[in-house]
């Protein structure tokens, strides 16, 4: 009997302490410092349809030409002075510039802003991971461009671009260093290296310009098309703007270099200013044309044009090549060899003249 008394007490304890564990717990509860929770009002539940906003896709070819896209061979190096520490490191500080293959065997381009040809030993050529001295150096005068030969044997040769395929706002990418691509717009077609000046026939100074802040190391950089061909070299900058060699004065040098092994040209022998780059006041000359180039004087009596052109002409046409500023004279002659017989269209006096000429 004292047995079943002790285990219902048993029993009764538990319950009673548990009961008092719950309202005490609940007390606590109670007595404890609350968060105090600002929410906004409940707003009434309402369907919706869920919308796709679809983005246009940027296109790789505003970042590159699209035919770079999986090219395996760059055609751009870079010239740098060559290392004369002991661990032969090329530094950045170093860097002269820019050049661009021009034919699988090792014949680059750049400006002559970059090397001096008479110190080619002084320069390196890094191209494609690997270090080239320059084995021969050219200057062509007709283009302002420097030709350098190195032993590179797999590099791949750029198709040119016919300038007059150019024209204002036309997209262009400029590489100044392998794989890197920056784009542009051309700005003009028809900048002058010296456009007060008179220049030599035998001189081709049309030049491109495009958009863009001139950088270090961007001198004798590739100018590309969105056909992947070769529209210049960057030659120097004016106002911010970087000026171009074209390709068309370049193509033809080079054809000529790899001819005859060097470079020659047909001579003309006159100096003149291309009226299409100029406002001139000439309200005394009935007449005048506004294009063409305007003969300030011939350089020497071996011209081939002393006794047949004087100064004050205007050329208005070399054989079919109209000078309306597209191109000047000193380009439409480049493409030309010495010996070969032209008609220039002249404008004298308040009259249009067909003399033939042998170019020398």
């Amino acid at each position: 009997m004292q047995k079943k008394i002790l285990i219902a007490s048993l029993i009764t304890g538990a319950i009673a302490g548990a009961c008092s564990g719950y309202f005490v717990s609940l007390y606590m509860q109670d007595k404890a410092p609350r968060a105090i929770v600002v929410s906004a009002p409940v707003q009434p539940v309402t369907t919706s349809t869920l919308s796709v906003i679809s983005f246009e896709k940027r296109s790789a070819t505003s970042l590159a030409p699209p035919v770079f896209i999986n090219r395996r061979v760059s055609s751009i190096g870079q010239l740098y002075k060559k290392s004369k520490s002991d661990d032969h490191v090329l530094h950045p500080d170093g860097l002269l510039g820019s050049a661009v293959a021009l034919t699988s065997d090792g014949w680059f381009i750049t400006s002559p802003n970059v090397i001096d040809i008479s110190k080619i030993s002084d320069s390196v050529l890094w191209f494609d991971s690997a270090s080239y001295t320059l084995e021969r150096a050219i200057f062509d005068s007709v283009s302002g461009a420097v030709f350098f030969k190195t032993s590179v044997s797999r590099a791949t040769p750029p198709a040119f671009a016919r300038t007059s395929d150019i024209g204002i706002a036309a997209e262009v990418w400029i590489e100044s260093r392998s794989g890197e691509f920056v784009p542009s717009i051309v700005m003009s077609t028809r900048d002058r290296v010296n456009v007060n000046e008179a220049v030599s026939s035998e001189i081709a100074s049309r030049r491109l310009r495009i958009a863009g802040m001139y950088l270090r190391g961007d001198l004798g950089s590739a100018i590309w098309d969105p056909n992947g061909s070769l529209v210049g070299i960057v030659d120097g900058s004016s106002e911010e703007r970087m000026r171009i060699i074209p390709a068309s004065t370049i193509s033809s040098s080079f054809s000529n270099l790899l001819d005859t092994g060097k470079i020659t040209h047909a001579f003309l022998g006159i100096r003149a200013i291309d009226l299409a780059s100029q406002k001139v006041d000439a309200p005394h000359i009935s007449g005048q044309p506004l294009i063409g180039a305007y003969i300030k004087n011939i350089i020497t009596k071996i011209s081939p044009a002393f006794g047949k052109l004087k100064t004050g002409d205007v050329i208005l046409r070399v054989e079919r090549d109209i000078l309306d500023g597209s191109a000047d004279l000193g380009e439409i002659l480049a493409d030309y060899h010495p010996g070969t017989q032209i008609t220039l269209r002249v404008w004298r006096e308040g009259q249009d003249l067909d003399i033939p000429i042998v170019l020398k």
